[in-house]
């Protein structure tokens, strides 16, 4: 440890005598190359907390030095963040020095960083390359981040979780309560009628119809506040239970409208991260997991579908609406927060539906973009002749899962995380499935949902009005890459099932029961 900070102690005094911060020093006059040079590059990619709100450029890199550019150094050592990992790149002249003796000084580098963040060493994870990396780190080696899956579980005495009465939330709730051995303080407002106790309860025992929250006891504390007030709403001595008990965050509450004004998603969706991230720097460090939604990528710019993946956050969108436009905000929060040495974890999920087994969907199914589609289709009698389109549908309990997995994971220090299925159903499906509930459908030749609902809307009915709205929304010109969650996933085994006939049934059958479709015979 003294000789790591001996030499961060004679770094430091070595750049303040550069001038200029070394700009542009030294490239012609001065007449000796450095034999070494450090840089840290933060976390890519940009901008989360950037003013300008910069974009990736499409255009290709080009080379990273020129003729004239005479940087040429012995060694250069680079760092940067990447999901939560710290990633070092040591560059060296094969010529010059022996493999054995930098295999060596890379073992030590990380020997002396994990004493100076007094974290205990584990298995070495060094990579050699023949290649030049000249030192910009741009593309990781995979080898680095697709580790393979350790049985190392992180253990959480005391968690925080909001939006326990919501359809994620519960479910997560659940396997919190199931899986670990975490006392859950629940953060929920009280409602005009109901003690927030109430409202959970409530909530719980529709999501998870098999099991009664009272048989955890006092493994389940509810905190009555809100998030959209100052502090939650919450008194001196529960925030300082929070600041002195908690150690992991799982913030999974949010306005998830679709439509509002830009002020009220702020107030709901970005300033309670802000008040989170601001308790897991208190007390003893505190892990936050944040629950976003696909839907962050907003629609691509033109030229081709914009690939967006787990790294992807600024892709140059426009969003749709005011929710996605919150969410995208709040994520650049986390980035902040991880970038100044928190341990942040990003989950985002797409269509999240009814229960892997039972289909249980939630409470308000009518709020959701694809039922309030079929309630058109029902409300006229007519599917559009779409042919082989599909939609990923991806049952609760497994997002919950993923969820629950990912932040247990000892080797998974931070990052972001497609929740997602890679199973498709067809729509066909869902209209075959419709028709042997009993709600009669004729084939119309309209090649689009957009199409069919357009010719009806002079008759002013409101379920097909907005059922065309949604299905007139322009196309997003994305291509989502899952595949480094979907490796992370099985390696913690949790799999996505290909949706059924029976699973199918089960969950459209608890939505006409519900009420959602206004078919004949809704109620048998």
């Amino acid at each position: 440890m003294g000789r790591w900070l001996s030499t961060v102690f004679l770094i430091s005094l070595a750049l303040d005598e550069v001038p200029r911060l070394g700009v542009a020093y030294g490239l012609h006059t001065q007449p000796r190359r450095s034999e070494i040079c450090f840089n840290f590059l933060g976390s890519f990619p940009l901008p989360h907390g950037d003013d300008l709100m910069l974009s990736v450029s499409r255009r290709r890199i080009g080379p990273a030095r020129g003729p004239n550019n005479d940087r040429g150094h012995g060694l250069k050592l680079t760092a940067r963040i990447r999901d939560g990992h710290l990633i070092a790149d040591l560059s060296f002249a094969g010529r010059w020095y022996e493999r054995g003796d930098m295999l060596e000084v890379c073992r030590a580098t990380r020997r002396y960083a994990l004493e100076a963040a007094d974290v205990a060493p584990s298995a070495d994870q060094i990579l050699v390359e023949r290649e030049c990396s000249t030192g910009l780190l741009l593309q990781v080696p995979p080898a680095l981040l697709d580790r393979p899956a350790t049985p190392a579980v992180r253990h959480y005495h005391t968690v925080l979780l909001t939006g326990a009465t919501g359809f994620i939330g519960s479910h997560l709730l659940h396997l919190l309560l199931t899986r670990t051995d975490a006392r859950v303080l629940c953060v929920v407002r009280d409602g005009p009628d109901r003690p927030a106790a109430d409202r959970l309860r409530e909530a719980y025992g529709w999501h998870v119809p098999a099991e009664r929250l009272d048989r955890y006891g006092d493994r389940v504390v509810v905190l009555a506040g809100d998030l959209a007030e100052p502090g939650f709403a919450l008194d001196a001595d529960v925030h300082d239970l929070l600041r002195r008990d908690v150690e992991a965050i799982y913030h999974v509450a949010g306005d998830t409208r679709l439509f509002g004004d830009h002020a009220s998603f702020r107030r709901h969706n970005v300033d309670p991260v802000r008040v989170l991230i601001a308790l897991a720097g208190t007390g003893h460090p505190k892990d936050l997991h944040h629950v976003s939604t696909l839907a962050v990528c907003g629609s691509g710019p033109a030229g081709g579908p914009v690939l967006f993946s787990e790294d992807s956050l600024n892709v140059g969108q426009d969003f749709l609406n005011e929710y996605e436009r919150s969410k995208y905000e709040a994520e650049r929060l986390v980035h902040e927060f991880v970038a100044e040495g928190g341990a942040g974890f990003i989950y985002r999920s797409g269509n999240v539906t009814g229960h892997s087994v039972s289909g249980r969907f939630q409470r308000n199914g009518g709020d959701n973009r694809l039922v309030q589609l079929l309630r058109g289709c029902v409300r006229l009698g007519r599917v559009p002749d779409i042919g082989t389109e599909t939609v990923a549908l991806s049952p609760v309990d497994i997002v919950a899962e993923g969820i629950l997995e990912v932040s247990r994971s000892a080797r998974l220090g931070g990052g972001t995380f497609h929740i997602d299925t890679d199973h498709r159903i067809s729509y066909e499906e869902i209209f075959v499935a419709l028709r042997e509930l009993c709600c009669p459908l004729e084939r119309d030749a309209a090649p689009s949902f957009a199409a069919l609902f357009g010719r009806y809307l002079g008759e002013g009915d409101e379920a097909v009005a907005l059922a065309h709205f949604w299905a007139s929304r322009p196309e997003r010109n994305v291509r989502y890459d899952h595949s480094r969650t979907r490796r992370t996933l099985s390696g913690l085994g949790v799999e996505f099932p290909a949706s059924d006939r029976a699973w199918l049934r089960g969950y459209l059958t608890g939505l006409i029961r519900a009420g959602e479709f206004s078919a004949p015979e809704a109620g048998s």
